[in-house]
């Protein structure tokens, strides 16, 4: 949903952006300390990725029906959200390409230290709230396996 301040991004440029994302274009941060995207896109398909990273399912009941300019970095958090395999491990080899990261990353800006849902607030103006909708299930009673010559 639009949060009260209203929502705290702009709509993406028509006349084509030539140094940004293109329209379906998104950029994944994946780093230690740092999860998010960039991208031209529908608040349904913000819903979309949120979905993925919370999996839960993420609705669109903003109202906002264009495309528009979104970036969004927040701090993961294991107890909510489902981080990939190699976002959670921690070898020798990954201490050691985090060190270089960091070196690298020296002139960087810091780390958000927002949880998903503070960053959805402060970045996007947005805000998921919990409902009851119903959803659509396929149940499948029995099946059979019917034997094919070779």
């Amino acid at each position: 949903m639009v949060g009260k301040s209203g929502p705290k991004f702009k709509e993406a440029d028509a006349s084509g952006n030539k140094l940004g994302p293109h329209p379906g274009e998104v950029m994944f941060r994946a780093l230690p300390d740092t999860t998010g995207f960039k991208g031209i896109m529908t608040m349904a398909r913000l819903g979309h990725f949120l979905s993925v990273r919370l999996d839960r399912p993420v609705e669109d009941f903003t109202g906002l029906k264009g495309q528009y300019e979104i970036d969004l970095s927040w701090a993961p958090d294991r107890s909510i959200e489902r981080l990939p395999p190699s976002e959670g491990s921690f070898t020798a080899a990954s201490a050691e390409a985090r060190a270089a990261s960091a070196d690298a990353g020296a002139g960087l800006p810091a780390a958000p230290r927002a949880s998903i849902f503070t960053a959805i607030q402060e970045s996007l103006g947005l805000k998921l709230e919990p409902r009851k909708e119903p959803v659509e299930v396929l149940v499948i009673d029995h099946i059979e396996r019917v034997p094919t010559a070779n």
